[in-house]
This record gives structure tokens, C-alpha cells and sequence, in this order.
């Protein structure tokens, strides 16, 4: 319902280094094709432009930069900050709202972003693709984050997020919706069982000689995580 009138909202268009080829297909999160955008005071003038003309074109209020995998790579990490310091005299130019999502490897380094821009801080991998079974927060990781967002300048954010993963030691990793994860424990005739450290669900079932692993959070989980951060401050 909260959605249903959009008419006074801000749109934001987010941009993420997902590229899509025709011979390999999608590749998530890509460094390569960042740093070549990042690289050069040149080369990031020219993609500030062509994104703040996307935005334009198409109606948006603002830009939310979703960039991802590069806090490896000191050079590429410190070409992003002057990224978003370029990007966000340029929004403001043209009137155009700015958000930062960073992951919580970003908080590494939270002493040299720019002070006056809205972040994003994404508390939901702690178990997911990357690795074996678990919920996508808990509450240590909340609030271990939240102690490392401390440094962190600006209009800070956080962002939780529900559904979850399947897990199986001899196939790949798939995300679920929780509404699809609550399908599969009906159809598998199992009944999830609520974790106390994290408030997520999880399950097992056995199918065509393999056993499976879900891990989902439902609105009870989302309404704990909040309540943590709340009394965090």
C-alpha cells in the first residue's frame, strides 16, 4: 500500500557494474569494466555525463551508484571516492539527488569518503553465494557493522533485506524470495524452524539423493533486525 502512490516520491535510477555480453553472457560485479570507467580523471567525466544524462532523460530525481567487488583493489577503491566526489558536485549541479550503496568491506575505508553524500550500507551478506549456509544477518554482524559505520561521514543509511538462499553441496547456490522459500518448505512438507541468533528461518530436505539447505527471513526477521539497530541508535 505504501506504494501504490508514487506521485510524491523520489525516483531514483540506480546504476550497478553488472555488463551483459553476447558471447559470456552476464557478469556480475565486474572490476575490469570498472576500472576502465574509473581509471582516469577523463574517463570518469565522461561516464558522470553519459550517467547524469541517463537520469535526466528518463525522468529521475536522482542516482543511486551500486557499484560493487572493488575493496581489494587500493587504486580502484581510491578512484571510486574521487568518483563519487566528482559525481556528487555534479548532481548538485543539476539539482539531482545522490546515494552511495556500499557493502560492509567499504566501511574499511569510510575516513575518506566525502562527508556531505547519503550512503547506503547493505547489512545482508554475511552468508549468501560466498559461502555455506546461514541467515544474511544475525545480531552480531548488525551490530558489529554498526560500530564500523561510526566513521562513516554523511547522511548514513542502512539496508536489510528478506528472502534468502538454497544451499546443496553438490549444485549451485540460487536465491529464493520468501514467498518461494515458503513454497518449497510446503511442497518438501517441512516445517522451517526460527533461529535465535538471527530470527531467520531455515530448513533441510533430501531430494534425488541430495540434501538441501534454506536459509530465508520473513517479516518477523526484518521487524528484529530493525529492532536492533534501533536501540543501537
Amino acid at each position: 500500500d505504501d506504494f501504490k502512490d508514487l506521485s510524491n516520491r523520489k525516483l531514483f535510477i540506480s546504476f550497478v557494474n553488472d555488463i551483459q555480453t553476447q558471447s559470456s553472457g552476464t557478469i556480475q560485479k565486474d572490476i575490469v569494466f570498472l576500472n576502465k570507467l574509473l581509471e582516469t580523471p577523463e574517463s570518469r567525466r565522461q561516464h558522470i555525463s553519459d550517467v547524469i544524462k541517463i537520469c535526466r532523460d528518463n525522468g529521475f530525481d536522482g542516482i543511486e551508484i551500486d557499484y560493487e567487488n572493488i575493496w581489494k583493489e587500493k587504486a580502484l577503491v581510491e578512484n571510486f571516492v574521487s568518483f563519487v566526489k566528482e559525481l556528487h558536485k555534479e548532481t548538485q549541479m543539476n539539482l539531482l539527488d545522490l546515494r552511495v550503496v556500499l557493502d560492509v568491506r567499504a566501511l574499511k575505508y569510510a575516513k575518506i569518503f566525502p562527508d556531505d553524500v547519503e550512503y547506503v550500507v547493505m547489512f545482508y551478506n554475511l552468508y549468501g553465494l560466498h559461502s555455506g549456509p546461514g541467515p544474511k544477518a544475525d545480531k552480531e554482524f548488525i551490530l558489529s557493522t554498526l560500530e564500523k559505520m561510526q566513521n562513516l561521514k554523511g547522511t548514513p543509511n542502512i539496508a536489510f533485506a528478506n528472502g534468502g538462499f538454497v544451499w546443496s553441496s553438490g549444485s549451485k547456490t540460487k536465491s529464493l524470495t520468501t514467498e518461494q522459500a515458503r513454497l518449497l518448505a510446503k511442497k518438501m512438507q517441512v516445517k522451517p524452524k526460527r533461529d535465535s541468533e538471527s530470527n531467520a528461518l531455515y530448513f533441510s530436505y533430501v531430494q534425488d539423493n541430495k540434501e538441501y539447505t534454506v536459509w530465508f527471513g520473513d517479516e518477523i526477521t526484518i521487524k528484529y533486525w530493525c529492532d536492533i539497530a534501533k536501540e543501537y541508535g
